[in-house]
């Protein structure tokens, strides 16, 4: 269970998840059943590993099997303190669908990688459909301060592929940057904030692709207290 009952290397302690200690392999699950008149109409097992992570849920209704399957950044083998920063975020999402009066089944698969501070660098679609990220550096770069706490949470540009054997698409980069804003009626408090966005594509010209900006939003900021009507 979630206590790690009947795990084997455990040394209960206070002030702690004991479940840590547990084997790279142990998990527990929960069941879920859903009544109809007195009988099950639709039951769901969820299965999660020693960092409380759920792996996998499994739903059957009739004739149908719905289940999700999770792989996370995480690396089984080593300690919680070895494990790197975004281990909790997934890395793999299969949805599955099964037919049991079929026999046939469909794979819908989610990637996805994140940095160290939680940031999207990455998603690869079902349909095919790929996303790209890239972040600001926590101090700062042309285009954006350096961040007040030293976070790296700013997004730089993103840019999304089509996905192959579909209708011809462009691809297409959106372009970010900042501003660094202080607080109101001078507050020693400041911020980052978003004060302009192009987007751009891509285009064929002559002998080779290029990119082409098809236009640019820009974003001001109040820093005054003046004209509070207009404030929230």
């Amino acid at each position: 269970n979630f206590l790690g009952f009947d795990a084997e290397g455990i040394k209960w302690a206070e002030g702690g998840d004991n479940l840590y200690q547990a084997s790279e392999d142990y998990s527990y699950t929960s069941t879920e059943r859903l009544m109809l008149d007195g009988k099950v109409h639709r039951s769901t097992v969820r299965t999660y590993n020693k960092y409380h992570l759920q792996v996998s849920e499994v739903a059957n209704c009739k004739k149908v099997a719905t289940s999700q399957l999770i792989e996370y950044h995480l690396d089984p083998r080593k300690d919680f303190s070895e494990q790197p920063a975004q281990f909790r975020l997934p890395r793999i999402q299969t949805l599955r669908y099964h037919d049991r009066e079929t026999n046939t089944s469909r794979d819908e698969v989610l990637r996805t990688e994140f940095d160290a501070f939680g940031n999207l660098l990455k998603q690869v679609e079902p349909s095919g459909v790929t996303t790209v990220c890239e972040f600001y550096p926590a101090v700062g770069a042309d285009g954006c301060p350096a961040d007040p706490l030293g976070f790296v949470r700013f997004e730089k540009q993103r840019t999304v592929f089509p996905a192959h054997g579909f209708a011809t698409a462009e691809t297409t980069t959106t372009r970010y940057r900042y501003q660094l804003q202080r607080g109101v009626n001078g507050a020693s408090s400041e911020i980052s904030t978003p004060n302009c966005a192009c987007i751009w594509w891509s285009a064929r010209r002559g002998a080779g692709p290029s990119m082409l900006c098809s236009g640019c939003s820009t974003t001001a900021w109040a820093s005054a207290m003046s004209f509070r009507i207009r404030r929230g």
